[in-house]
């Protein structure tokens, strides 16, 4: 499942979508080439007047190959088993700002 930003800020949450790129192969299978999450920074606008927007590219940020069973099923595990992980994914998934997200690094 993919839980996409809302594209809405009613809630004051950062507006967003996302977007999966698919390509076929050379055997003509339909694969995923990437999955990215796109928001704009709320925050950094009613602050700044910065019109910011924010692109997280799944695949690489998490080192999962969507094409692949086994390294979702491994993506997962690392999530029930690392509270952190699963926080920032989360935090990724909702659009919240990228910066903000870096605090789980510090305390892993």
């Amino acid at each position: 499942m993919i839980v996409s930003p809302s594209i809405s800020p009613v809630y004051n949450n950062n507006p967003g979508y996302s977007e999966l790129v698919l390509y076929y192969d050379d055997e003509y299978n339909l694969k995923i080439q990437s999955l990215n999450f796109h928001f704009w920074n709320l925050m950094q606008y009613i602050l700044f007047r910065s019109d910011t927007w924010h692109k997280i590219e799944v695949m690489e940020t998490f080192g999962v190959d969507l094409n692949k069973v086994d390294s979702i099923r491994d993506l997962y595990q690392r999530m029930m088993n690392n509270p952190i992980e699963y926080s920032r994914f989360e935090a990724m998934q909702y659009g919240l700002d990228w910066i903000s997200t870096h605090f789980f690094k510090w305390v892993s």
